[in-house]
């Protein structure tokens, strides 16, 4: 799927809303927005079948039942479409192998069994810290809210300052023309302390 550095914040409340779960069956958009919300967004303990372990964040604890009343689909359904997003690399469901030889074939292995339970689906987010990002409502002194961005949730602090971030800095006049590439406009340097805090508010 193409990412485009750009994002919008969705309350996970949203899974649970009757606008959300009114209409089925569910676009296949929004089957996959729906993993996304309910994907474990920290790690915490959990219970399942008598057995203790962690619910890990990024980590979506379901199963194909589930979620084909959930989407209102079909069985067969559901593991096509968990299929394609495995080959196209935006999921991994424990238990199940792609082809190496075609690529496009998915192997699912009903032998293997996550947690030592035979019906729960286990279905990892690929790059899950691009979706998840996370807000502190720090209130400051004029009553702004500023953003904070904890452990789990750097997504941009690996990607490099690009000639395209310069150049859209000069359209939109916060890039003075002599101001190298990589520096914080100085109407912003009191706000944010390095050049990956500013991008990744820029670029939400």
């Amino acid at each position: 799927m193409a990412k485009t550095g750009s994002y919008i914040k969705l309350d996970r409340g949203l899974k649970n809303n009757q606008l959300w779960l009114l209409e089925k069956p569910f676009t296949k958009g929004q089957a996959w927005v729906d993993l996304l919300l309910l994907a474990q967004g920290v790690d915490k303990s959990r219970e399942y079948r008598g057995k203790k372990s962690i619910a890990k964040r990024g980590y979506v604890y379901t199963s194909i039942r589930f979620l084909s009343t959930r989407w209102g689909w079909s069985r067969m359904k559901v593991y096509r479409f968990l299929e394609k997003l495995m080959i196209d690399e935006m999921i991994v469901v424990q238990g199940w192998k792609i082809d190496e030889t075609t690529l496009c074939t998915v192997h699912r292995d009903t032998s293997e069994t996550t947690n030592d339970t035979a019906n729960e689906t286990v279905i990892s987010v690929v790059n899950w810290d691009l979706y998840q990002y996370s807000e502190t409502p720090n209130k400051t002194r004029n009553g702004s809210v500023s953003r904070t961005e904890n452990e789990t949730t750097k997504r941009t602090h690996n990607r490099k300052y690009t000639k395209k971030d310069t150049e859209k800095e000069k359209e939109i006049g916060e890039l003075r023309s002599d101001s190298p590439p990589g520096e914080i406009p100085e109407r912003y340097k009191g706000q944010f302390k390095t050049m990956d805090e500013y991008l990744a508010w820029r670029n939400q």
